[in-house]
């Protein structure tokens, strides 16, 4: 998924920095006047230099003078232009630029790549130092993350590989208490991208990832899932930085499964399983705590699912407490989308955005639809009953609103399944599951009630299902002439969601009684009764500490893997195991 960086570098830089303008911020000097991008005058000269360098990346072998003339263009010019202060609103078209024409090309040969690899590394990690606007460290720290030392080509059947010499720097910057916001998310973000081709393969001689630094990647999510943001630090900032590193640990927990199961490289193993009790440990006390956001909570729960079923992981949290956490969540969740949707119908019937002003509510019906049957004796000649037409939504911000509620509620229980029994579905033997709480679940009786709680999520996900087929753009608006989805009046939609519902959430309560999971109250939610069918509904207020009922969970067997290699440290990826993406990510 592409991220909006540039809005996070806006967000980060007005948070962080305040008046820009009132600060000195330092420039990089041409040393190449003539070769200088901005300067129209010099245009001729500019796209000649272009012209000759893309020979040497392309064609001609990098000689002394290539080398002179790549130093010379991309020091000497193209790289201080980005620091220049009338450049700092179009620094990220720059990078554009420059990974569009220069750095993401299949043509450009290895040797020349190297050398421009080298060069842009040395300028990017100047340029993220303190002493530059905030703007363009985030940029040269997102260039940094982006460089590859082999791009895509489905042809050779070449996978991506990230530029291994940029994965010090970015770690570094991780590291370091001390770095701020701006550059740490970018260094976030090429960090999980060098995490995502760790075990893609082939790749160019000495670009492999070594077991140290998958260690190394490890300690760093383990330090940042682990940590409170720093005082000065923006805790949204810190938020989103530590559901990045979660997605770091999702993306090498097939690799986790497989180094650890085999044994082999002790103490590299030992390190990462320390980490990993750390983290594992912190995710369940993120998803005890209700005060949390709840997209936090939710990426705790999905990384806490998708870590191995090791010993010392296990220990480190209440599987059975984590679960009524899981359950109660997604019912809460549902119940907020309900809401949600309610007060919108209400706001539409009152003439708010997407009123009676805006084409509301009021704008269309389904109307009866008029026929007559033929004269002949049979019919009679007599007219027909008017009969109801098919409900049509032809209200475009209704169809927005109703798609909107539909993939909140999709989205937030199927990602809560997920993080109960896995994505690949249930097998007969649970045991085969490679994620999902459920096979860190002792008993079979507890297992059985989440399997339950599963099929109710099932249903519900049907019923909030939307029609792949729908001609509309990310915001929900159709696209063109073609007929709307004939979705149900709205009024049925959320009865449905609600029925579906009602059963989801007295599974949901059940298991989160028998977890010991309390409510605002401080009290452990009600089970279903004859006066409360559904059980007690959960208060809105944040709820107590939860209480760890007793017991420990059993030990899986885990399956055999294959031994790591110098190209997949990791090891031969087992069953199941998440395949790296090939298309290279462009910012």
């Amino acid at each position: 998924m592409k991220l909006p960086r540039m809005a996070i570098a806006f967000a980060f830089t007005l948070l962080l920095c305040g008046a820009v303008e009132a600060q000195q911020y330092k420039t990089i000097p041409m040393n190449a006047p003539e070769l200088n991008p901005d300067d129209a005058k010099m245009r001729a000269g500019v796209t000649a230099a272009k012209f000759e360098l893309r020979e040497y990346l392309q064609r001609k072998p990098i000689d002394d003078a290539g080398k002179q003339l790549m130093t010379r263009f991309f020091m000497g010019a193209y790289f201080p232009s980005w620091t220049t202060p009338a450049n700092w609103t179009s620094v990220d078209e720059k990078r554009h630029d420059f990974m569009r024409s220069f750095n993401g090309n299949l043509d450009i040969q290895a040797t020349s790549k190297k050398e421009l690899n080298q060069l842009t590394l040395q300028a990017m990690t100047e340029m993220s130092k303190p002493d530059y606007h905030p703007v363009v460290r985030y940029n040269a720290m997102l260039t940094i993350g982006d460089l590859n030392s082999q791009e895509f080509n489905s042809f050779d059947k070449l996978p991506v590989c990230p530029y291994h010499a940029a994965l010090d720097v970015l770690l570094k910057t991780l590291e370091d208490p001390k770095s701020d916001d701006v550059v740490r998310v970018a260094a976030m973000l090429g960090a999980v991208r060098h995490a995502r081709y760790a075990q893609s393969t082939p790749k160019p001689a000495g670009e492999a990832m070594t077991l140290a630094e998958i260690d190394r990647l490890t300690k760093v999510a383990s330090q940042v899932i682990t940590s409170e943001a720093a005082e000065g630090h923006s805790v949204d900032a810190h938020q989103w930085t530590q559901r990045r590193a979660m997605d770091m640990v999702r993306t090498l927990s097939p690799g986790f499964k497989t180094l650890l199961a085999s044994g082999s490289n002790q103490n590299v193993t030992s390190s990462i399983r320390k980490s990993l009790e750390g983290i594992a440990k912190s995710l369940g006390q993120m998803l005890e705590n209700e005060e949390a956001d709840k997209s936090l909570r939710v990426d705790a729960a999905m990384t806490l699912a998708a870590l191995p079923s090791d010993d010392a992981v296990k220990k480190s949290f209440d599987p059975n407490l984590q679960v009524g956490l899981v359950a109660k969540l997604a019912s809460q969740s549902v119940d907020a989308d309900i809401t949600w949707f309610t007060e919108a119908l209400k706001e539409m019937r009152m003439g708010g955005p997407g009123g009676r002003q805006y084409g509301g509510m009021e704008s269309y019906s389904a109307a009866p639809e008029y026929g007559y049957d033929d004269m002949s004796a049979e019919g009679g000649g007599k007219s027909k009953k008017p009969k109801k037409k098919e409900f049509v939504n032809t209200n475009p911000p209704l169809h927005s609103l109703q798609l909107t509620f539909r993939r909140r509620v999709k989205n937030d229980v199927d990602t809560l399944k997920v993080s109960l029994v896995g994505s690949k579905g249930v097998p007969a033997d649970l045991r085969q599951l490679d994620s999902g709480l459920i096979r860190f679940v002792p008993t079979a009786e507890e297992q059985a009630a989440i399997l339950d709680l599963s099929k109710a999520m099932d249903e519900l996900i049907d019923a909030s299902d939307v029609d792949p087929t729908a001609a509309t753009n990310p915001t929900g608006q159709p696209t063109g002439p073609v007929p709307m989805d004939p979705y149900m009046p709205y009024e049925d939609l959320a009865r449905t969601i609600k029925e579906k519902h009602a059963k989801l959430e007295r599974l949901a309560n059940k298991l989160a009684a028998n977890a010991g999971v309390v409510d605002a109250a401080g009290e452990a939610a009600a089970p279903p009764s004859a006066d409360m069918p559904f059980g007690a509904v959960p208060g809105t207020a944040p709820a107590a500490a939860p209480q760890r009922p007793a017991g420990a969970a059993a030990t899986a067997t885990p399956p055999a893997a294959a031994a790591p290699s110098a190209d997949m440290p990791f090891g031969a990826a087992g069953a199941g195991a998440a395949a790296p993406m090939t298309p290279a990510e462009q910012p």
